[in-house]
């Protein structure tokens, strides 16, 4: 019976089953309810037993959905009305109960005509009406339009619509009449339909091994420092990756420094990617829409650093329609706004975020490094974009931000980054793709000093220009592309200017260097079978130093001491020194072993030509950037990576095990005791060797559902030697020593639990070795004073590190016609309290060594959001 369908509708999981296959499925034959889900992403259920429409000629299937279903409905008397856009229920077609020759005569029917329509916007939505007392059933089609007989008399009628509350009203009908009936939205709590623009199993199927993509629905799943979306502690949490603690600038894949990673924000270089010595990130999470990083094969379009790709893009502006999102708290707020300036072709977005955290700080304990401080930063981000009528986009990208980090008063970090650029993309014979972009990148850093006779102002930084291009062309099983990416570098090595009048510092500054690279570059992509996919590509670039400079030279195989050197190098300005050109093959197999498995591996050759020179292990904004030259070669990388791939349950679970090695050639280091800000001499204290990573990483997921998570765990070794015919360059007497970042155990669980539309809750879990330390191995009195022993590099470590984060968001009612939607999240960064040791140093006064923690206290956050629907 029809009524009999309308109550199996509001109960699908329970009265209707899937279309299942009957029979076996032959080379040739394709099963009706596959062929919806595997083309369509379409689940078929229905209401009774249909064996005999599983399978259809192969000429029907091979049309569109609506074909098919017209075609069950012609000749198999099958109805189907659509539950949602991705599930459709078959139902048999009946006719409407005529009277029987015993029974009265038929009663007199009238035409009622009407149209669905959404409540919020008036647009025409399908769907389908019900009237359970005379058994009629009826669709709506695309423009909401729909007719139905009934007799005369009142009726209750039902509606619904893809996604709607279904709306019930009472009918009366004594002749012919219109009417029209507004549906709102509704969550429908059926299989969860996830929405992306990738392949539900592209995690198995691309060629693309080591490469991790998440989206912003990811991000909103770690629970926030002070309630802030930040991609840094999402890559963070990614296996393979690590850092060296709390407070600390960037981070470290698979053993490989913070400076060997290329971090892109809608492809323009960053040369710092944190606020606050990295407690927020830099990237505006209003803004965010994806970030993949690269740690296995590297791009080919890509080139500049040894160990991986960051690339982070951003949404650009809505066209369509006004928008605005902000949020207040007690430690940051933002605002956010979408402005069409004309409609459909052009649009502008704007996001502002600010940070004023010293009252918490102050709050923490005397023994942490934050609890004298005064903090605080603010980022501008507008992107303008716009499209012609002949498909190209013109699109143009500014940014803008600023950091104070004040520590016990006398000490002042300020760092600011400026990125301008604009991007050019247009079809050649509508098969080609060409993109054209330029951009700038600017960042300064300074450390204020107001210690009594010590006032002065320290200041640094780099400017890199850049220009690229590339034309490509095919789909995701095969293409083409080439292309070219020219950078012009200017390093502003630094300067030191007394800032009061009683200040015993002298005015010192060295001189700035200049240096330029060209690259051109070409790759593939291909399916050689239905099992066997492969990427590969070459990349060649050339390396200049340029004028104004003085280039030591150094007598050959003899030490870098100033009595070693045997002329110099001079250029003036504008002149070109060439260094090197480098050859940057990456190749990448994937094989499929089967629907839901394959077996990846790939191969990079990288090479990299500027380098962040530091005396700390943990990086601070003013820490010196320097290109290559004839006495600092570049570093280069072989970064190989094997992996197996699996997803189960239809790609509910995914999971991954990964081996890798990565083997460094010139990795830099100094001499003990080596100051590396204003250093003259720092040529004679810079030393290069080798460095070698090698780990496997573990990775599972748990995509959808009420609960979501993931785990992931790398056990991996990072170790380093410098060893010289001089003693003096020889690190741990030439012998082999774990890396700055050699953390063997790295687990990562984060959980995340929706039981309704309004609550959402989230924890995330972290645990890591603690890493490598150099330390006094004794230390003896002499008369008064503490005398040191010798200091091997790295020796002893940190205690382990391990913290728990929750975070709970409250969402409001937020219904369809409401023009604002709000919620409230609220976050415990560090529950337990953990004081995680962040550096040791070794009190001069009795030669022990004290532990110096970041955050060593539970950090809550309440954060209010509104967003203009």
């Amino acid at each position: 019976m029809r009524r009999n369908i309308w109550g199996c509708f509001f109960t699908v999981q329970l009265c209707v089953s899937p279309l299942l296959l009957s029979g076996q499925e032959t080379e040739n034959r394709v099963g009706l309810a596959d062929k919806f889900k595997q083309d369509y992403h379409i689940t078929l259920f229905s209401t009774v037993p249909m064996p005999e429409v599983n399978y259809l000629p192969d000429l029907i299937l091979a049309e569109s959905k609506d074909v098919i279903l017209n075609y069950l409905k012609v000749n198999h008397h099958i109805e189907y009305l659509y539950y949602n856009p991705f599930v459709v229920i078959l139902y048999m077609a009946t006719t409407q109960n005529t009277a029987s020759s015993g029974e009265t005569a038929p009663r007199e029917q009238f035409r009622v005509t009407g149209r669905l329509l959404d409540a919020v916007t008036g647009k025409p939505l399908p769907g389908t009406i019900m009237v359970n007392e005379e058994n009629v059933l009826v669709n709506a089609d695309s423009d909401g339009n729909f007719s139905l007989s009934l007799p005369r008399g009142s009726f209750a009628v039902k509606a619904i619509g893809p996604g709607t509350v279904a709306s019930n009203l009472e009918l009366t009908v004594d002749g012919n009449i219109a009417i029209e009936i507004e549906l709102f939205e509704k969550t429908v709590e059926l299989e969860e339909v996830t929405i992306s623009t990738a392949h539900p199993d592209v995690n198995v199927v691309s060629v693309q091994p080591g490469a991790s993509t998440l989206e912003v629905s990811d991000l909103k799943k770690i629970p926030a420092f002070l309630g802030e979306i930040d991609i840094s502690r999402a890559v963070i949490s990614l296996p393979g990756v690590s850092t060296v603690g709390e407070g600390s600038t960037g981070f470290n894949v698979r053993g490989g420094s913070i400076d060997q990673n290329l971090i892109l924000m809608d492809g323009m270089p960053l040369f710092n990617s944190a606020h606050l010595l990295g407690f927020f990130s830099i990237f505006n999470p209003d803004l965010l829409s994806d970030f993949t990083l690269y740690k296995g094969l590297i791009p080919v379009d890509r080139g500049g650093r040894a160990s991986s790709v960051l690339s982070v893009k951003q949404r650009g502006p809505n066209k369509e329609s006004l928008g605005l999102n902000t949020s207040v708290g007690p430690l940051n707020s933002k605002i956010f706004l979408d402005l069409p300036l004309v409609k459909g072709s052009t649009g502008l977005v704007i996001g502002a975020r600010g940070a004023y955290p010293n009252y918490v700080l102050r709050s923490f304990p005397d023994e942490s490094i934050v609890s004298d401080s005064r903090a605080g930063y603010f980022d501008l981000t507008v992107k303008l974009d716009h499209e012609f009528e002949n498909g190209s986009a013109l699109g143009s990208d500014f940014y803008l931000s600023g950091d104070e980090f004040n520590l016990s008063r006398d000490t002042t970090f300020n760092y600011s980054t400026l990125l301008a650029g604009i991007n050019y993309t247009t079809r050649i014979e509508n098969r080609w793709t060409l993109d054209l972009s330029a951009s700038l990148s600017k960042y300064r850093a300074s450390i204020i000093d107001q210690s009594v006779n010590q006032q002065s102002q320290f200041s640094n930084g780099i400017t890199q220009t850049s220009m690229t291009g590339k034309l490509f062309t095919g789909e995701d099983n095969s293409g083409y592309q080439v292309g070219f990416e020219a950078n012009y570098y200017h390093f502003f090595t630094g300067k030191i200017a007394p800032d009061a009048g009683q200040s015993e510092v002298d005015y010192r500054e060295l001189p700035n260097r200049q240096a330029a690279d060209l690259s051109i570059f070409a790759g593939a992509w291909l399916s050689l079978n239905d099992r066997l996919s492969m990427r590969a590509g070459l990349r060649v670039t050339s390396f200049f130093n340029m004028g104004p400079d003085l280039i030591p030279v150094f007598e050959s195989g003899a030490a870098k001491e100033p009595e070693n050197v045997t002329d110099t190098i001079r250029l003036n300005s504008g002149d070109l020194d060439y260094l090197k050109t480098s050859l940057e093959p990456r190749i990448a197999i994937t094989y499929l072993a089967g629907p839901s498995t394959s077996v990846k591996a790939g191969y990079s050759r990288t090479y990299q030509y500027i380098h962040l020179f530091s005396n700390t292990v943990a990086s601070l904004p003013t820490d010196l950037w320097r290109p290559s030259d004839p006495n600092l070669l570049p570093v280069s990388a072989h970064i190989i990576s094997l992996g197996i791939f699996k997803n189960f349950r239809q790609n509910l679970f995914e999971s991954s095990v990964e081996l890798f090695y990565k083997d460094i050639s010139n990795a830099i280091d100094f001499e003990s005791g080596t100051n590396v800000l204003l250093n003259p001499q720092l040529v004679f204290r810079t030393l290069q060797g080798n460095s070698e990573a090698y780990g496997l990483e573990l990775s599972v997921n748990k995509t959808r559902g009420m609960f979501t998570g993931s785990l992931g765990y790398t056990f991996s070794r990072a170790r380093s030697q410098f060893q010289s015919e001089d003693v003096q360059e020889n690190l741990n007497r030439g012998a082999w020593f774990p890396a700055n970042f050699d953390r063997p155990h790295d687990l990562n669980l984060l959980g995340s639990w929706t039981p309704g539309r309004r609550w959402s809750f989230s924890a995330n879990f972290a645990y890591t070795t603690g890493r490598p330390i150099s330390l006094p191995e004794s230390s003896y009195r002499v008369g008064g004073a503490i005398v040191f022993g010798d200091i091997n590099r790295n020796t002893f470590r940190v205690p382990d590190f391990h913290r728990l984060d929750l975070a709970v968001t409250l969402a409001g009612n937020n219904r369809k016609d409401r023009k604002f939607s709000t919620s409230w999240t609220f976050s415990i960064y560090n529950v337990y309290g953990r004081k995680n040791v962040f550096s040791v140093f070794i009190n001069g006064e009795d030669g022990k060594p004290r532990q110096l923690s970041v955050l060593g206290a539970p950090f809550p956050s309440l954060t209010f959001n509104l967003s203009l629907n």
